[in-house]
């Protein structure tokens, strides 16, 4: 797929336009994370929720801290309009502010953070990186929620396929090479956990494979329908096959 072509682009976001989440997880996944450091928050914590996507987690987050302030970005803003919906459905937009914008550079608006919340949208960074440029917006020891893609099984036993599937993330790695990334960007590993296999399909491969099948007769004779397609079929397809290969996984940090 080529995603500076706008009208692939186009197709790839109505592909995954809503969407109950835009990667693998599910409210139990995300509530667990937040179990993780729930204890190390102040009573009225100040948080972002980095790449939040149409919203499941800031939402998510706000329900379960009744004295929290959310700010969500994200640079697609049909998402954050998502965001706003289920915000107001829940009565809690008073206590979740949207913002179109860039999960790297600080808000004025925003901060200092007790906690940054990241729900797969590191890897466009790298775990390093992400966790370098978020120290500036964060409190003396705040606190960081992340997850991440990782390799379950040692390069060698990784078929070529979805070798090539995952090659366009070079930071991809184990693990410990996360953890390694963690401690050399400053922070203390809490805990984590591995997604259970139903994240990656009842919120999000299943509602997007239906997706697929009721555009598919759309899009039947439109060639720039075809790459998008293809491209996110494949994707199902890898993690059907390769499940054991690789999953997410949530870790839980803090700055020291």
């Amino acid at each position: 797929m080529d995603f500076s072509n706008p009208a692939q682009r186009r197709i790839f976001f109505e592909i995954h336009a809503g969407l109950p989440r835009q990667s693998a997880g599910s409210d139990g996944s995300t509530l667990r994370a937040l179990s993780l450091v729930a204890d190390r928050l102040p009573p009225a914590p100040e948080i972002a929720d980095m790449a939040c996507g149409p919203g499941a987690a800031a939402v998510l987050l706000a329900e379960a801290l009744p004295e929290a302030n959310v700010c969500a970005l994200d640079l697609h803003q049909p998402f954050l309009d998502e965001l706003i919906a289920r915000a107001e459905k829940a009565r809690l937009l008073d206590r979740i502010t949207p913002q179109c914008a860039d999960m790297v550079t600080p808000l004025a608006e925003m901060g200092p953070l007790d906690m940054i919340w990241c729900e797969g949208g590191i890897y466009n960074i790298g775990v390093e990186a992400g966790l370098r440029a978020w120290k500036p917006m964060l409190r003396a020891g705040g606190l960081v929620v992340f997850n991440e893609p990782v390799w379950l099984v040692a390069e060698t036993d990784r078929a070529p396929e979805v070798r090539a599937f995952w090659g366009g993330y070079a930071g991809m790695t184990d693990v410990q090479g996360v953890e390694r990334a963690i401690k050399a960007a400053g922070y203390s590993l809490l805990g984590g956990f591995d997604l259970p296999e139903a994240d990656w399909w009842a919120t999000y491969y299943d509602p997007m494979r239906e997706r697929l099948d009721r555009l598919a007769d759309t899009y039947d004779d439109d060639t720039n329908a075809q790459a998008p397609m293809a491209h996110t079929r494949a994707e199902i397809d890898m993690r059907e096959r390769y499940a054991a290969a690789y999953n997410y996984r949530f870790f839980a940090v803090q700055l020291t």
